[in-house]
């Protein structure tokens, strides 16, 4: 039950509100001595059903004597008989282990059940002092037998680092992570991206922002996109400024103008490196070439991109395909160094080719096998 409240006049328990209502409304009986200005009174419909008081402090302790909540309110209208109170212009503290994990403020406020539950409304602002993460709204909800905290009404959640905003989310103050829901949106100073989904996790402590929902993150240079990539679900370290994603996994970059796609890939965003260790494939949007493999690393900052195992490379405009183990893709200059059962085949003129390794440009359709004196090369023009 609520413990106590402080007023200006004096500490007041529960057991005697009756008598302090009645010197509340006593002296505001009396004429002033001189004219001033006086604050807005309650209504007396207010005044009959319970206490009013103002400049109040209010506190709640458990069995154990731990502090659960303290506020300070310009105003607090007790209700005996629901065992609410509503609150106006509040700031104060919520307690966990009899520690502050929020420091908050908002216009207006209740008191349920005897403080049960702490409801907060209207310009609402938290502050979680171990972090500094700071969480705004227009609804807050906090039942200090539970761990987590509800906060409704265009929830936005922030750091020194991070903005995020969404419809609305629940603070989880133990781990202290911060769940969003309902058209997320979180931006990143470093690396510089935002990051879009239907739902997310921020793991304050650790700088981990993850989604077991549809993601979409934008690397930003400046003011412009490089590099935006989508998948059913991924987690994003902010410290080490590493992606993990997983699922339908697409990237794409503007230079050079490539496509990624594979079911899981590691994305280092500083370096604009893929790794995956599943089938990926590679596409050259303007040139029209792609090359999958069942793995491989791009680097979209060097440029080059390496694969290994089951190497397939198709030029779409030379009707030529390539075969091989491995394959060393240097980008701007369309060279391509295949190892390990190389076959290559073009339509016209056509042509086959065999070998253990093959160097050349598919754009210019110049490819030199090269071999090792173990291995005979192999090719067959077709008239």
């Amino acid at each position: 039950m609520l413990k106590k409240i402080r007023s200006k006049r004096r500490t007041i328990a529960p057991g005697v509100f009756p008598l302090v209502l009645l010197l509340v409304v006593a002296c505001r009986q009396q004429p002033p001595a001189e004219p001033q200005a006086q604050p807005e009174s309650p209504t007396q419909e207010q005044i009959e059903k319970g206490l009013v008081a103002r400049n109040a402090t209010i506190e709640q302790t458990n069995e154990e004597g731990e502090t659960l909540w303290k506020i300070n309110v310009e105003q607090a209208v007790y209700d005996q008989d629901k065992k609410n109170v509503k609150l106006k212009q509040i700031t104060g503290d919520l307690y966990q282990d009899d520690k502050v994990i929020l420091q908050v403020r908002a216009q207006n406020g209740e008191i349920e059940n005897e403080g049960e539950k702490i409801l907060l409304r209207d310009k609402v602002v938290a502050i979680d002092p171990r972090n500094k993460a700071v969480f705004k709204s227009e609804e807050l909800e906090w039942k200090p037998k539970e761990d987590s905290i509800a906060v409704r009404r265009n929830l936005v959640g922030s750091n020194a680092n991070i903005n995020a905003s969404a419809t609305e989310g629940k603070y989880f103050s133990r781990e202290q992570k911060l769940e969003l829901n309902g058209q997320v949106k979180a931006t990143s100073k470093e690396p510089p991206l935002q990051m879009r989904a239907e739902g997310l996790v921020w793991e304050i402590v650790p700088k981990i922002v993850k989604s077991d929902r549809a993601i979409a993150i934008d690397r930003y240079q400046g003011k412009t996109i490089t590099d935006r990539l989508v998948s059913d679900k991924g987690q994003l370290n902010l410290g080490t400024k590493i992606a993990t994603v997983e699922g339908n996994v697409e990237l794409k970059s503007t230079n050079p103008p490539m496509q990624i796609a594979t079911s899981l890939a590691v994305w280092n965003i500083t370096t604009r490196t893929v790794q995956s260790d599943r089938p990926v494939q590679a596409i050259h949007r303007k040139d029209q070439f792609s090359v999958t493999g069942n793995q491989g690393v791009i680097d979209l900052n060097a440029q080059v991109a390496r694969m290994s195992g089951g190497i397939h490379g198709i030029s779409t405009p030379r009707k030529a395909n390539l075969y091989a183990n491995q394959l060393v893709w240097q980008i701007p200059q369309q060279t391509l160094n295949a190892k390990g059962n190389v076959v290559y085949n073009q339509a016209d003129p056509p042509l086959h080719l065999k070998g253990p390794q093959a160097i050349g440009k598919l754009k210019d359709q110049r490819i030199a096998i090269v071999s090792d004196k173990k291995e005979r090369v192999v090719t067959e023009i077709t008239p």
